[in-house]
């Protein structure tokens, strides 16, 4: 449903949240309000259409304070049962049983969030209690077998001890492969003694150091309603869901003080080149040469400035990225590395763009650089192409208005470009939805010199960054071997009755896992019934347009 008058937004919105703006965003053709729950503080946007395809989020500002990867483990946890949905795996069987156009979870460097969609009113309105309940009400608390299984755990083999868990196992697979952990070690490289620098996904080598106490105090400081940013898009009872939501999770818990956003902060940096190396493993006795990765990073932009972060994504792709571009030409003429590609990051408080070269040599990190900076300073001195650069921002605009329009949930789409800004100001929240202001925008920068300025800005940003990631024969085996060793020292420092009291614990996971749920236990997860669904197909509409 989409409504026009302010009065109309009024009626449907609950006298538990206190409604801060309102308005009608012809871009997206929506009606839109942002709300602040007055007990708990939480923060809920509605985006109101005609689109049957309803989209559900819950996200909450995580910034990382190790490596220890807390949210990325919280994100798997909360999803393995909860107060009224007490079994193993909802997850599982809400994929099972749903008609779900979108259902997952997604830890960012600073933010996790929980989004479900479906074009079904019931069930979505299944989906979206179940994910409220997994995140305001998980077992977690009571359960340490779901830390055990999705964290880690110690589990014995022969008097000595191995680690198992879900999380410590796919980041083990993340650090070995150069091309998933480069991005990973550029935001350390890049942003030093910020949360940015810490791996929310976590490192295998810190996990271990990951108690169910810290993991438990991370998720009651930072799943609370306050810290919570709920997005509620699509054609769907608005005003029983928010009352649904104030009833049953809001309203029992009150508003903190705890300032949330301030750990997402980067402060200025004295423009000095951040240099950073750092191995990756490969096999014993297979050579290392040419296989070296030279990447280059620069803090660019400011989250909250929609129309810069467009550009720069606009120009990572036809200065760096593309067939032909002028970096990737340059470099390749020199021989410096196989492969050239650049990337535009978003999602953090400052934004960045990175440039990598692979399969390349460490000698070549000064031409590297050079190259880098006479060519993106020629670019700025002599202008970026204004053809490409209209090309790409109509193909931008195409995608946009035909691409996400068919996407399998185009509410997601929007709810994140949102949370891009959202999550770190109240000031604008919608400033990324406004596509048709931020084209326009775009255009009439052609006229001016924006575009060489946003390029001069790349190679001369206060807070750059030149990663060095080198081949380590054999640095697998190296890790493994200290592992064992750590362990083995453990293991002997260990008296029998804290030894006994592991193995009890060990026991009662195994236990955990293997024990089967009945159907009765299992009828807790809400099914739809036949009556939920429409026995006809679809009607296939043709439009033609020009």
């Amino acid at each position: 449903m989409k409504f026009n008058k302010p009065s109309d937004i009024a009626a449907v919105v609950p006298s538990a949240y206190e409604l801060i703006s309102e308005e009608n965003i012809t871009a997206i053709d929506s009606t839109a309000a942002i709300l602040r729950h007055s007990v708990s503080g939480a923060h809920v946007a509605i985006i109101m259409n005609d689109d049957r395809n309803k989209l559900f989020l819950a996200g909450f500002l995580t910034p990382p304070e190790d490596n220890c990867g807390t949210p990325h483990i919280i994100e798997h946890s909360v999803l393995c049962g909860s107060e009224r949905y007490p079994v193993k795996d909802p997850f599982m069987e809400l994929l099972r049983c749903s008609v779900q156009t979108f259902l997952n979870a997604m830890t960012y460097p600073d933010k996790t969030v929980y989004p479900v969609s479906s074009c079904n009113d019931a069930d979505f309105v299944n989906l979206m209690n179940v994910y409220l309940d997994a995140v305001f009400a998980p077992r977690i608390t009571k359960k340490k077998e779901i830390f055990m299984q999705e964290g880690w755990h110690l589990k014995p083999v022969n008097d000595d001890f191995e680690i198992g868990g879900v999380v410590y196992s796919e980041m083990k697979g993340v650090v070995s492969s150069p091309d998933s952990n480069i991005y990973d070690e550029m935001m350390y490289t890049l942003f030093p003694n910020t949360a940015y620098a810490n791996n929310s996904g976590g490192d295998p080598e810190s996990i271990p150091d990951l108690t169910y106490e810290s993991f438990l105090d991370f998720y009651r400081r930072h799943y609370h309603p306050s810290n919570a940013y709920i997005v509620l898009y699509g054609d769907m009872d608005i005003r029983e869901r928010l009352e649904y939501m104030d009833r049953e999770y809001l309203s029992h818990r009150p508003c903190v003080s705890e300032d949330y956003r301030s750990a997402c902060n980067v402060p200025e940096h004295g423009g000095d080149l951040l240099r950073r190396t750092v191995s990756y493993p490969t096999p014993i006795g297979e050579s290392t040469s040419g296989k070296t990765y030279l990447a280059y990073g620069s803090a660019v932009a400011d989250a909250c400035s929609a129309e810069e972060c467009y550009a720069l994504d606009i120009l990572t792709d036809i200065l760096i990225d593309s067939p032909g571009s002028p970096v990737k030409t340059a470099l390749n003429a020199a021989g410096i590395g196989q492969e050239i590609y650049g990337e535009f990051i978003n999602h953090i408080r400052r934004p960045a763009v990175t440039i990598t070269a692979k399969n390349t040599d460490p000698s070549e990190e000064e031409r590297f650089q050079e190259i880098i900076n006479t060519t993106l300073n020629s670019v700025a001195c002599n202008g970026v192409n204004r053809k490409s650069l209209k090309a790409a921002i109509e193909r931008s605009e195409f995608h946009f208005r035909e691409g996400e329009q068919t996407s399998a949930s185009r509410g997601l789409s929007l709810a994140l470009s949102m949370l891009q800004s959202w999550m770190y100001t109240d000031e604008d929240p919608f400033r990324f939805l406004r596509m048709d202001e931020i084209f326009r925008q775009l255009r009439l920068w052609l006229d001016t010199d924006k575009y060489e300025d946003l390029t001069w800005r790349i190679i001369n940003s206060d807070r750059r960054a030149l990663l060095i990631l080198k081949p380590e024969a054999g640095k697998n085996e190296r890790l493994a071997k200290e592992l064992k060793d750590r362990l083995c020292k453990y293991r002997a420092g260990l008296s029998k009755s804290e030894y006994d009291r592991l193995i009890h614990g060990y026991n009662e996971y195994t236990e955990y896992q293997e024990r089967m749920e009945s159907e009765e236990e299992l009828s807790c997860i809400p099914y739809l019934s036949r009556s939920d669904i429409n026995p006809l197909p679809e009607p296939i509409s043709n439009v033609e347009t020009k």
